[in-house]
């Protein structure tokens, strides 16, 4: 591949090259590696038939057999997909969002409310019945599926 790239970059008489089928990590390889040269690129076909074709642009910079050596060939393999280790998470039994600031009264919530006959000071629940004055707290718990657990 490199060797190829070195070829084509030096042939001024070559507008664009068209690379054998490989796999996505040496695509990712070619597609960064053309773009640091200033070419374009396209992947085409699909499964094990994609190829790349890399085209030379205005941009395209003129560079010397050690130049194309480019430094970052990409790391390759698959992609990770799943949780990272050092993604933020909840702990067991801690209260989620209490400082969150309160719904405005533009909200569709605040309004749904308003239409209820809340009003903003009073108590959730029946008259005379001591309703709830606090907000509600959401309490996370690991380990636990479904309401109530």
């Amino acid at each position: 591949m490199r060797k190829e790239l070195r070829v084509f970059m030096a042939d001024e008489g070559r507008e664009s090259v068209s690379f054998p089928p490989m796999n996505t990590a040496e695509r990712k390889v070619l597609h960064n590696l053309a773009g640091k040269l200033g070419c374009k690129s396209k992947s085409m076909g699909k499964g094990k038939q994609r190829f790349t074709i890399v085209s030379k642009t205005e941009k395209s910079k003129h560079h010397g057999q050690e130049e194309v050596e480019v430094d970052y060939w990409g790391r390759g393999g698959k992609k990770h997909r799943g949780r990272s280790k050092h993604e933020a998470s909840v702990r067991h039994g801690e209260v989620v969002g209490a400082g969150a600031p309160e719904l405005s009264s533009e909200s569709l919530g605040h309004k749904l409310m308003e239409k209820m006959g809340w009003v903003k000071g009073t108590a959730l629940g029946k008259e005379g019945s001591g309703g709830r004055l606090l907000p509600v707290e959401q309490i996370m718990r690991s380990g636990k599926t479904g309401l109530g657990g």
